[in-house]
């Protein structure tokens, strides 16, 4: 394909030209696909000729996300429930969007018999689920009602999804005392020092009671450790590892 380049203000005559190749075009829907599956799996390498042949039958990205996925199944352990619950059926279609994602009647089974009526994928996908196509799907939100489920969240919930803490979550952590000891992708931790017995100078050690909260993104999971501190770190700590968003369960259960 040649491009000619015009300046409308001068005259008729082009400034120049320029030359795409069909694999330009290709490259950059191969592109456009590998974004779009890693919103509901981003551990997912899409194969290149895979993609090439969804530009030459012109498939557009929902409808390619749907057949891979129909093709080589969803694993629904990719999923975090999330809070809120569905509107009638007449309401809630019309938020619905493609792709619809294929599952099977035991992994529809499974859904039914947990809480959640929503569920975010590992690429930040906002997913309800039902009968769909003569079988049953996961059914993707449409932005504005992904962006009303959200709002919905608690700011742990977000945290876990996001992979980060928000910046009026730290500043409200300060505010209680936790301050960020380490933040960056693979990690971040927030600390609290309550120091019982200050040192004194040839009378008697530093003694406090540390508290670190340590929020693993690579791992999807939290955990808090309580422990003593003479002042090179801890010296006696009891580990919570959590399981789920649900803080007050795990933190009762654990105690």
């Amino acid at each position: 394909m040649i491009v000619d380049v015009f300046d409308n203000s001068q005259s008729n005559d082009s400034l120049n030209s320029l030359a795409f190749e069909e694999c330009d075009f290709s490259e950059g829907f191969a592109d456009e696909l590998q974004r779009e599956i890693e919103k509901f799996d981003p551990s997912i390498s899409l194969d290149a000729q895979e993609c090439l042949a969804a530009y030459k039958s012109a498939q557009r990205p929902p409808a390619f996300i749907a057949e891979y996925f129909d093709k080589n199944g969803f694993d629904l352990a990719l999923l975090e429930p999330l809070k809120g619950e569905c509107k009638p059926f007449a309401e809630q279609v019309r938020e619905l969007t493609g792709p619809y994602i294929a599952i099977t009647e035991s992994q529809h089974e499974s859904l039914l018999a947990q809480p959640a009526d929503f569920y975010m994928t590992k690429g930040g996908k906002v997913l309800t689920f039902g009968h769909a196509n003569g079988g049953f799907a996961l059914m993707t939100l449409q932005d504005e009602p992904t962006q009303k489920v959200l709002a919905s969240q608690s700011n742990l919930s977000m945290a876990l999804s996001v992979h980060r803490l928000s910046d009026p979550v730290i500043q409200k952590a300060n505010e209680l005392g936790w301050h960020v000891w380490e933040n960056n992708t693979d990690y971040t931790d927030l600390e609290m020092d309550i120091t019982y017995k200050d040192e004194v100078k040839g009378q008697s050690e530093r003694l406090s009671l540390n508290a670190l909260f340590t929020f693993d993104w690579q791992a999807n999971s939290y955990r808090l450790i309580l422990g003593t501190n003479k002042g090179d770190g801890f010296n006696g700590e009891f580990t919570i590892n959590f399981e789920s968003a649900d803080f007050h369960i795990e933190t009762e259960s654990s105690v």
